[in-house]
């Protein structure tokens, strides 16, 4: 049970930044600029790398980072053959379903089987 909290006490949150572990950090990095179109603002360096959204966008300011994990295993989904399970997933909302799968693999990305939408 969560306890009762005095709300505005709470501090404002101006942004919420991801930052995903994985085994190449420049790769997502790249094709994550290319899908969202956001600025490759922290090339990778030292096992990092991150991109930024837009000053005029609807997440102006939002980080996504990339973390490199040594001996990173990428989740399956779903989940089964011995890898580690879906830890966490990112929903993008698009107005028309297909013309954002196809946007998603141009960029480099790849279709997950199977699919359930």
């Amino acid at each position: 049970m969560t306890k009762d909290l005095d709300r505005a006490a709470r501090p404002r949150i101006n942004r919420i930044n991801i930052v995903l572990d994985c085994a190449d950090p420049g790769v997502l990095a790249d094709f994550y600029s290319r899908f969202l179109g956001w600025e490759l603002t922290h090339p990778p360096s030292g096992g990092w790398a991150a991109i930024t959204a837009p000053k005029d966008g609807p997440l102006p300011g939002s980080v996504m980072a990339f973390q490199q994990v040594e001996g990173y295993q990428p989740p399956r989904w779903p989940q089964g053959g011995g890898k580690p399970g879906q830890m966490l997933h990112l929903d993008h909302c698009v107005e028309d379903l297909e013309t954002g799968v196809n946007w998603a693999i141009a960029c480099g990305g790849c279709r997950a089987q199977p699919q359930t939408y």
